[in-house]
């Protein structure tokens, strides 16, 4: 028995397959496509979307197939790539940085993989990204087939990068490799941030003990900021202490998207001003630690200090080190970033920290 309500195939429900029969001019759907390529659909999905718009509003002659999305995709590829090479030559300085990605490879499986994404300076933009293994020779390999396909050669300056060892070191870093292969020195532009941490991470473990990985610090210190977010006890009236970080006119402007940096600000001027905004850090949860970023860290070092009632001298020393050196160091780089003031802040940040020792 067949159902009155049961759906049958009609002439006009075959009207959006279209395939390769479609006539429309392809370049008219140029905006359609680079959405579809934006959000990674496929010339057949975006074709079939495609005409049945066309359908809906009685344009059934101006359909496209599938293979003309497909050609125009890879047209609108080329040109894009040419365009790109066209205004990226001779470039001065380009910068790098590395990050580990889920990649889907199909049937619900992802693999782990290495990404550099590259950009150029002074004028920031995007460059290229490459993939590698975490070796120097890797890396400088990528980063020279760039280089000669930018035919920045002979212009190329700079090149900013963190301080890990694959970029770094002196023997295997990528950086090393790159001036081998281009037979001359270029300007290294090291991450500041990376720079102030690795100093931080040493005064902690000279205050707190050794540093065990991946748990980090293991000192009292550590183990009390490892579990204060299961132990958010009231604000206490905590010392103040001084400060060299500069006053901001708008922090939640100039910090905006940027949740971690304006509560780092506000931590470092509450204890300065020794009021802090006990209704919005009374239960403020702190933001995960990482050995990547210390940052993170002397949050949760500045959360203990205003529930502390009798700090050790140890985290007094540790808190003091955060608000006149490291601190004044994070948002200098924020405020003033051009490359030319990363040795004045380099320079004040070591002034500092030798006046705190």
């Amino acid at each position: 028995m067949t159902d009155s309500n049961e759906f049958k195939d009609d002439e006009n429900d075959k009207d959006w397959e279209m395939g390769d029969e479609a006539t429309g001019k392809p370049d008219k759907f140029r905006d359609a496509v680079k959405i579809g390529m934006r959000f990674n659909i496929s010339s057949g999905v975006l074709a079939l979307i495609i005409n049945l718009v066309l359908l809906a509003v009685g344009l059934k002659e101006e359909c496209i197939s599938w293979n003309a999305i497909e050609n125009l995709k890879k047209r609108m590829g080329t040109e894009a790539r040419n365009e790109h090479d066209e205004v990226n030559v001779g470039l001065a300085c380009m910068k790098m940085d590395g990050k580990t990605s889920k990649v889907n490879i199909g049937h619900n499986k992802t693999v782990k993989q290495e990404t550099t994404t590259v950009i150029k300076e002074p004028k920031p933009g995007y460059l290229d990204h490459f993939h590698f293994a975490k070796k120097g020779l890797a890396i400088a390999g990528g980063m020279m087939n760039i280089i000669l396909r930018t035919k920045s050669y002979l212009t190329l300056l700079a090149i900013g990068c963190d301080s890990t060892a694959s970029n770094t070191s002196p023997k295997k870093g990528s950086i090393k490799f790159i001036e081998e292969q281009l037979g001359r020195c270029v300007q290294w532009i090291i991450c500041l941030f990376h720079q102030a941490e690795l100093p931080s991470r040493c005064l902690f473990g000279i205050l707190d003990g050794p540093m065990k990985f991946p748990i980090g610090p293991t000192g009292p210190i550590g183990i009390a900021i490892r579990d204060i977010n299961e132990n958010l006890t009231p604000i206490v009236n905590f010392q103040k202490l001084k400060s060299n970080v500069k006053d901001i006119v708008n922090p939640k402007e100039l910090f905006k998207g940027q949740n971690e940096m304006l509560m780092f600000y506000e931590l470092i001027k509450g204890i300065e001003s020794g009021n802090i905004d006990k209704e919005k850090y009374e239960k403020k949860q702190m933001p995960p630690m990482s050995q990547c970023r210390w940052r993170t860290t002397f949050m949760r070092v500045l959360s203990l200090y205003i529930r502390t009632e009798n700090p050790t001298k140890e985290l007094v020393t540790l808190v003091k080190y955060i608000l006149e050196a490291y601190g004044p160091m994070c948002f200098d780089i924020v405020l003033y970033p051009q490359v030319y003031n990363g040795t004045y802040h380099f320079f004040n940040y070591a002034q500092n920290a030798k006046v705190r020792s």
